[in-house]
């Protein structure tokens, strides 16, 4: 985002980036993401190269013998087999004009700047989201069939007839088959959520439990209490529910509201936050600190006409590490 010839550069805005890690997560004007639950954010020193890594085959290998040694042999040797994934960072960035007659009167009423530079950060929130859901919501990469995904048969929208807790366990058993771990999270539109806490066979193991939600789009705080009452019973650590609306609507268009992660899929993995390559994980969002890193924010002015810019920016890379650590639910809704 280099600016014009008649710009005077005022470089990076800690104020602005403070503000924004701030910020209420009830805010309307930005997105209450997961892409960080779903794909690890791990420091990378360059905007491309190959990430180390452990394969998993390595991770919990036998060596058939126990490990005895007989007197004068020699110890048995393991090889700890390591491969590379591929990784390049890139800048996603946007900016917006603040006109200098019209910041001046927006700033007796309100921090204009500011203000502005939430509306930068929910766009830059929500182009990361999308990246996220194409990634895990593929049925290239995870079919909907043998041990890479299920087309449920039961939509979880039918209260009577639906067996998440089975449908899930199909999953976690595919997953431990082919990786040896347990898959600790699972992914959900929040509409999913509340069919799960419905359905005839989750009822009667979470009736005892005084979660009151009322009609509609349901408040952040109550999903995220739901969401803890529900993981255990179906088998994980936490169900991960985005929050995430968006316009689907063409600019200059009447507004079409819609979510960024679809109703019609779930999606259960593994994610550990730790970033030793030694360390299993389902994907990994790889970051570049030299050129903003997951977030920066900068400014600069303008002459003609008189004003500033304010820009926000990341340089990322989101990858599948490792497919095999998730499983992948589609006919989720009638």
């Amino acid at each position: 985002m280099p600016p014009t010839t008649t710009s005077s550069l005022r470089g990076v805005r800690p104020d602005i980036l403070g503000a924004l890690m701030d910020v209420d997560p009830t805010d309307p004007m930005i997105v209450q993401p997961i892409a960080d639950r779903v794909f690890v954010p791990t420091q990378v020193n360059e905007n491309s190269g190959d990430y180390g890594r452990v394969k998993r085959e390595s991770l919990l290998a036998m060596s058939g013998t126990g490990g005895k040694r007989k007197a004068n042999a020699k110890t048995q040797e393991i090889s700890l087999e390591l491969d590379s994934l591929f990784f390049k960072t890139e800048e996603h960035a946007f900016k917006s004009f603040l006109d200098q007659q019209t910041r001046a009167y927006y700033d007796t009423l309100f921090d204009f700047e500011i203000a502005r530079s939430k509306m930068l950060y929910g766009q830059l929130l929500r182009e990361r989201e999308a990246r996220a859901a194409a990634l895990v919501h593929n049925t290239t990469t995870f079919p909907l069939s043998g041990t890479t995904g299920l087309s449920v048969t039961n939509e979880w929208d039918d209260a009577a007839n639906a067996t998440p807790v089975d449908d899930v366990q199909v999953g976690m058993e595919a997953i431990y088959a082919k990786t040896g771990m347990r898959p600790n999270r699972f992914q959900c539109h929040w509409q999913t959520l509340l069919d799960l806490s419905r359905t005839n066979q989750v009822v009667e193991r979470f009736k005892y439990t005084s979660i009151v939600l009322n009609a509609g789009r349901p408040k952040r705080e109550d999903i995220e209490q739901l969401s803890r009452a529900l993981a255990p019973v179906i088998g994980v650590e936490e169900i991960v529910v985005p929050m995430a609306p968006q316009n689907t609507a063409d600019e200059g268009q009447t507004f079409s509201g819609g979510d960024i992660w679809s109703q019609e899929y779930a999606f259960l993995y593994y994610a550990n936050e730790s970033r030793a390559p030694e360390t299993p994980n389902l994907g990994r969002t790889f970051y570049f600190p030299g050129n903003g890193g997951l977030l920066t924010a900068r400014s600069w002015q303008e002459d003609d006409p008189p004003g500033d810019y304010v820009a926000v920016q990341d340089d990322t890379d989101e990858r599948i590490v490792d497919s095999a650590f998730g499983f992948l639910f589609g006919n989720m809704v009638t």
